[in-house]
């Protein structure tokens, strides 16, 4: 029987196990591996910590044989991070399936954040199946002999967050997760470089209390990702499909369930996401979206894809295009004006950042200290990240801006002593994707008439507001309507302030169309050398309409 203690004057993290029977084993087991078990000795007495989170634990199974394996170690030992590998795999000499069966045998239950099996390329083990004749799920199917009860038996009881399996082929994951108890777990399993799995049919037998994320990476030759956690909605939260170089495919149910999911982070490649939203009831429901485009497939019918109602991605929205398997003479490209247009049309305009990588066509080109202006599409993105070749773009600029105008200042704009300043300052700076025109910062014919408006607000005029300006505050006039209504920045801050900013903020009910308080608005104000100029500042404005 396990005995445990408490030793006076230690941390929660020094509760000492005094199983006399199982320590030295335990210890001696570990150090094979050159790890150091956190462990005292008092009185001529062996204490081992239950919580070994302090000792760094990766076992080499390599090095172990049978007869150096004990049939039983400490119990229930708690790690932040353990890891069970074959540090010299060899593809000649797989590890017989006898010594990780010991191995979880004698551990019998652990606890960790993070439990990490790689290069375990076992022996004796059933080879996988074609994934067009895997029909039946029984255990000669999942890599079990029928004939060994011991086979189906769970020897090794995990508690853990993350379950991470690497370098492993198909027959020796299904061989491990039919060896380890996992019906306690809220968990995330994460599967990577495993080249001979083509399907996912083997996490089927699978058994975890809940599967909170799902990834799957690297997996070169994997075809279809039927499998029941998808088809049934359960798989909670993640869900990841990334590094595939073969088209994937999906079954209708499958492809339902996903759709059916709200998402916290889906990433999928682009075929997927196509099946997907064309056969979605509603639409589906995204926090992070990330994308992997094959522009040499399907190219036309992705990129004109119009889904029955728009993806509502709200926070983030990641696309990478490329070319998979593809010398240079067939390598394509796509320009942002189609990427762009294609989030228009597939993506709900909540989404606040945008972030593209890869084989991107653009002409002009574009440099590192420009924005980009991506008008008639996305008119609220506020934050975006373009990265084309060794250019990095992180400015996005929008027509329909607040525009901040000095209130000593406000006289010289309303004169259009500055309408050639604005042109050639947002032309160096600005580049569109869909026409050759330089975009110009919103101005109001209506309010441009007007010499001395008075905020919405305060009602104080732009002379008034002139006269309060002191050596170390500045006033501004902000543009913030068609009908030509302004506001101080003042009372903009205070609007701000006391308005809940997922709602707009109406001057009047004629303040229509729209105009926004986003990154990279127009202001005009006096240098340090009292000279009136035109600017584009980069800073986030909270969006006022």
């Amino acid at each position: 029987m396990v005995a445990s203690v408490w030793v006076r004057g230690t941390r929660q993290a020094d509760v000492m196990c005094s199983d006399t029977q199982h320590i030295q084993q335990t210890l001696d087991f570990f150090e094979i591996s050159d790890c150091m078990l956190h462990s005292r000795e008092r009185s001529g007495k062996k204490y081992i910590a239950t919580d070994q989170s302090m000792s760094y634990c990766q076992i080499d199974i390599g090095r172990y044989s049978l007869e150096t394996i004990p049939d039983q170690m400490v119990q229930g030992m708690s790690f932040i991070n353990l890891i069970l590998e074959n540090k010299d795999p060899r593809v000649d000499q797989p590890l017989h399936k006898k010594i990780v069966e010991k191995i979880f045998r004698a551990l019998g239950s652990i606890k960790a954040d993070i439990l990490v099996l790689e290069d375990l390329n076992l022996s004796g083990t059933a080879q996988p199946v074609d994934v067009n004749s895997q029909i039946d799920m029984g255990p000669s199917a999942m890599g079990i002999n029928p004939e060994t009860n011991n086979a189906t038996t769970p020897t090794l009881k995990l508690q853990v967050s993350m379950l991470r399996m690497k370098n492993m082929t198909e027959s020796s994951i299904r061989w491990v997760l039919g060896h380890i108890d996992v019906s306690e777990c809220e968990l995330s399993l994460c599967i990577s470089s495993v080249p001979t799995i083509t399907n996912l049919q083997f996490l089927d037998t699978f058994n975890p209390l809940v599967l909170c994320e799902l990834h799957i990476r690297n997996a070169v030759n994997l075809t279809s990702i039927d499998c029941m956690f998808l088809k049934e909605c359960k798989v909670m939260f993640s869900f990841t499909l990334g590094e595939m170089t073969k088209p994937v495919s999906a079954s209708g149910e499958t492809l339902r369930g996903i759709a059916a999911k709200r998402w916290g982070f889906l990433a999928v490649p682009s075929e997927v996401w196509y099946a997907v939203v064309t056969v979605a009831r509603s639409a589906v429901s995204v926090d992070r979206l990330r994308l992997s485009i094959d522009l040499l497939y399907r190219f036309n019918a992705f990129w004109s894809l119009k889904p029955p109602a728009k993806a509502l991605v709200r926070d983030q929205l990641i696309l990478t295009l490329r070319n998979a398997d593809a010398d240079k003479k067939t390598k394509k490209e796509a320009g942002l004006r189609n990427i762009f247009g294609w989030i228009d049309r597939c993506i709900s305009p909540e989404v606040e950042y945008v972030e593209i990588e890869g084989l991107i066509e653009q002409k002009p080109k574009l440099s590192s200290n420009q924005a980009i202006c991506i008008e008639p599409f996305l008119p609220r993105l506020d934050h975006i990240h373009l990265k084309i070749g060794d250019v990095s773009i992180n400015r996005i600029f929008h027509t329909r801006n607040i525009l901040w105008i000095a209130s000593d200042a406000y006289s010289a704009w309303q004169q259009g002593k500055l309408d050639s300043e604005i042109k050639r300052v947002t032309k160096d700076a600005v580049v569109p994707i869909c026409s050759g025109q330089t975009p110009r910062p919103f101005l109001s014919k209506v309010a441009r008439r007007n010499t001395n408006p008075m905020c919405f607000m305060c009602q104080k005029s732009v002379s008034e507001i002139a006269e309060q300006i002191n050596q170390t505050e500045l006033l501004y006039i902000g543009v913030v309507c068609e009908v030509g209504h302004v506001v101080c920045n003042v009372c903009y801050e205070s609007l701000l302030q006391n308005n809940d900013n997922n709602h707009p903020i109406f001057c009047s009910t004629q303040c229509k169309p729209l105009v926004h308080g986003l990154s990279g608005a127009g202001a005009i104000e006096r240098n340090s050398e009292g000279k009136i100029g035109f600017k584009l500042v980069w800073r986030e404005y909270v969006v006022c309409e």
